[in-house]
C-alpha cells in the first residue's frame, strides 16, 4: 500500500453459468482484508454477482501492507472458492474505473458499451454506468436542475443511468416506484432500483438508488453530499425494490 488511509476493496469472480447444472462456485467465500487493527474476514456467495467488480468494503490499511487481501480455501458450504481478482482504489466511496475485470477472464459477460450497442443490457451494465457518477454532488432538484455529472439528486442519477439505456423515468422517486415490476429483498440482483420512505412507513417514498451486489447501492446521498456506493443496511426506512 502506497499510503496509511481508507481503500475501496473490489473482487471479481468468474459468474455462475447458467447452464450449469452442479452449481460449483462457492457461497461462503472467505476473503481477508489487512486492515490497522488485524485482519478482517468477510464471506460472499459467488453463485451470485459474478462477472463484475463487487465491493466488499472500505478498510483502513497501513503504508508498506503487501499483503492487503488474502482468500481462504476453507468454507463451511461446498464448491470451488474463485480468486480471478481484487482491486483496491484509494479512498472510501472510490469505484473501479474500467468498466469490464480481468482483461484474461473468459467468464466476463460482457462490457456496457457492447450491450449498449447490441441493443440489450445485463444488470451488471446498469450498474457500470452507475458507477461512473460516483463523487457527482447531490444538489436536490428542484430548486437546482438535473445535470449528469455535476448535479444530481436520487431520482435524477436513477433516470440519467436508464435514459443511457432507452429507458424513460420520470425524475421522482415515487414516479419511479411505478415503472417495473416488484422484486423482493432476498431476490435482488445488480441493476435493481430500491426504495426508502426514511421518514416513516405512512409517508411517501423519499428515496432511491441502485442495487450493486452484496448488499451495496449505489446512490446520490444527501447525508454524505455526493453520489456513493454504500452498504444499503445503513438507509433508514426500505420499502421494496424494482426491476427494468
Amino acid at each position: 500500500m502506497p499510503a496509511s488511509d481508507v481503500y475501496s476493496v473490489y473482487a471479481w469472480w468468474p459468474a455462475q453459468r447458467a447452464n450449469n447444472a452442479n452449481n460449483t462456485n462457492n457461497t461462503a467465500a472467505r476473503f481477508g482484508i489487512s486492515t490497522t487493527s488485524g485482519v478482517r474476514w468477510t464471506k460472499v456467495d459467488q453463485r451470485e454477482d459474478g462477472g463484475f467488480w463487487v465491493k466488499l468494503g472500505a478498510y483502513e490499511m497501513e503504508s508498506g501492507n503487501r499483503h492487503a487481501v488474502r482468500v481462504s480455501p476453507a468454507s463451511e458450504e461446498g464448491g470451488y472458492v474463485m480468486a480471478d481478482a481484487v482491486k483496491i482504489v484509494r479512498g472510501k466511496f472510490a469505484s473501479p474505473v474500467d468498466r469490464d475485470g480481468p482483461k484474461a477472464s473468459s467468464h466476463t459477460q460482457g462490457s456496457a458499451t457492447s450491450g449498449l450497442a447490441s441493443g440489450h443490457f445485463t444488470g451488471l451494465d446498469v450498474v457500470r454506468l452507475a458507477r461512473e457518477h460516483i463523487g457527482t454532488p447531490y444538489k436536490h432538484s428542484p430548486p437546482y436542475t438535473c445535470q449528469a455529472q455535476r448535479s444530481e439528486d436520487c431520482s435524477c442519477h436513477t433516470e440519467l443511468v436508464f435514459e443511457k439505456l432507452d429507458i424513460e423515468l420520470p425524475d421522482d422517486p415515487v414516479g419511479q416506484w411505478g415503472e417495473g415490476r416488484r422484486v423482493a429483498k432476498p431476490d435482488l440482483r445488480p441493476g435493481d432500483l430500491v426504495f426508502f420512505k426514511e421518514r416513516g412507513p405512512s409517508n411517501p417514498i423519499t428515496h432511491v438508488g441502485i442495487y450493486s451486489g452484496y448488499g451495496n447501492l449505489i446512490h446520490s446521498s444527501a447525508y454524505f453530499g455526493e453520489i456513493v456506493e454504500s452498504k444499503m443496511e445503513y438507509i433508514k426506512g426500505y420499502y421494496g425494490a424494482k426491476r427494468l
